[in-house]
């Protein structure tokens, strides 16, 4: 299942190439920042480490890569909700031992 990541340390080297790619593409990044997203999200690279690989600032590089972050956040949500809705039609949580109903006006929220 796909992993939706909260912080720019969290994906980290943890991306895989078909949503950077995916995400790369949509957002149309220039040389420069596909070059700094590279090295962050598949290589691994710390943002401070990229920052003096490339001769850019410390901020270009964490903006490049939130603005990268968010799009394969938002291609990664749609997987993950089909996932969920086909995994299981009941809302039963057996490790918490109990039925769990939802009504109606939570799941419109």
């Amino acid at each position: 299942m796909s992993k939706i990541f909260k912080t720019v340390s969290a994906a980290c080297g943890h991306v895989s190439r078909a949503a950077f790619v995916k995400a790369e593409r949509r957002l149309g990044l220039s040389s420069e920042s596909y070059r700094i997203a590279d090295e962050v999200f598949l290589k691994g690279y710390r943002q401070a480490t990229v920052a003096r690989h490339v001769g850019v600032s410390r901020q270009r590089v964490h903006s490049v890569c939130r603005e990268l972050l968010e799009e394969i956040n938002n291609q990664l949500s749609p997987e993950r909700a089909t996932d969920e809705k086909t995994s299981s039609d009941s809302d039963y949580h057996g490790h918490l031992g109990r039925m769990c109903f939802a009504t109606t006006s939570q799941h419109e929220k």
